[in-house]
């Protein structure tokens, strides 16, 4: 054993001469996969902020009423995010529909309002293609409920309110009506009170760049095995045979070099948690999951890294030796 510990000293020493190469080329390859990364998380951002869904709205909204409610939803209400409302004619609303330029389109009888002011509420007719799947059929679900329920059993609601105040003679009948109708005018402008989204995700519910730096961190890690190619810059097998001939078992020989292959790598990381929990906050500020996170957490990250760490390397270190050459085992390294 004295033999192994004079050979994994002196494997030790020789991979220090080569860590300052080995350390800036990991750095090189974790920037320039950084770069990827965020500028494919960039992309599907700007993506997805300015993609909207586009609803026509066709029919009898020339009244004040009917104005003032489209500008407050266009104005105020959580949807002018993700959905774009257009006031079209039917025909011109039925040919975008037949060209999949919107997704729907809303028809409002004529004198909607009026005739619903004096509690007669005529049906909404909501159109989409057959074939719609995805977020709009999740369109058209919510916009079903929110008018057969909430405006429905609003009207039951605040009617009702007036008849039981006016069979108690209460005064002030006007008064509790608009502040019961404010109320639910607040509401309504504000959905996030009635429905709980939830965003599956891909991958376990991982956001797409939790998903992108989760790959990208594997692809790191395949990648370091061609940042220690010198340490495998063999020119003959002098140096095996000569351990052979002085005793050194074949299995420890390989025992050695494979540990000092891994404390490299373990290195490496060390030294990117090092950057990484110095400019943590401001790179990480895009990914939700590790929004946030603290320095000791990303030292605690690398930590529990070490055991998949230890994987790569075998895999690494069995392909350098399975290769006759440093470029032949670069080139397995990045095509495997």
């Amino acid at each position: 054993m004295k033999q192994f510990f004079t050979y994994l000293a002196l494997q030790c020493k020789r991979a220090l001469r080569f860590l300052p190469f080995i350390t800036s080329l990991t750095l090189l390859t974790c920037l320039g996969i950084g770069l990827i990364g965020g500028a494919a998380i960039q992309s599907d951002n700007n993506a997805e902020s300015n993609q909207k869904l586009s609803v026509a709205i066709v029919g009898d909204t020339d009244g004040d009423y009917a104005r003032f409610g489209l500008n407050a939803i266009k104005a105020f209400d959580s949807s002018r995010f993700t959905v774009e409302l257009l006031e079209l004619e039917e025909k011109e609303a039925r040919e975008k529909l037949d060209r999949n330029e919107i997704i729907a389109y809303v028809v409002i009888p004529e004198n909607f309002i009026d005739r619903a002011i004096r509690g007669d509420v005529q049906s909404v007719t909501y159109v989409s293609s057959g074939h719609a799947v995805g977020i709009a059929n999740v369109f058209k679900q919510e916009i079903s409920t929110l008018i057969a329920r909430i405006v429905l059993d609003s009207q039951k609601g605040t009617y009702g309110l007036q008849g039981l105040l006016r069979s108690h003679h209460i005064s002030g009948i006007g008064t509790h009506v608009n502040a019961i109708s404010i109320r639910y005018f607040s509401t309504i402008l504000n959905r996030n009170m009635i429905i709980q989204e939830e965003v599956i995700g891909v991958s376990d519910s991982l956001s797409f760049a939790g998903y992108i730096t989760s790959g990208l961190l594997v692809l790191l890690f395949l990648l370091m095995g061609i940042s220690c190619c010198p340490m495998f810059a063999k020119k003959d097998l002098s140096m095996e045979r000569l351990l052979c001939v002085a005793g050194q078992k074949p299995f420890l020989h390989a025992i050695g070099e494979y540990l000092v292959y891994f404390l490299t790598l373990a290195v490496n990381v060390a030294i990117l948690s090092v950057t990484l929990a110095f400019f943590g906050e401001k790179l990480f500020s895009f990914i939700p999951e590790l929004a946030g996170i603290t320095s000791a957490e990303i030292w605690l990250l690398a930590l529990k890294l070490m055991p998949p760490l230890l994987t790569v390397a075998a895999l690494q270190f069995l392909l350098y030796e399975l290769s006759s050459g440093i470029v032949n085992g670069v080139l397995l390294q990045f095509l495997s």
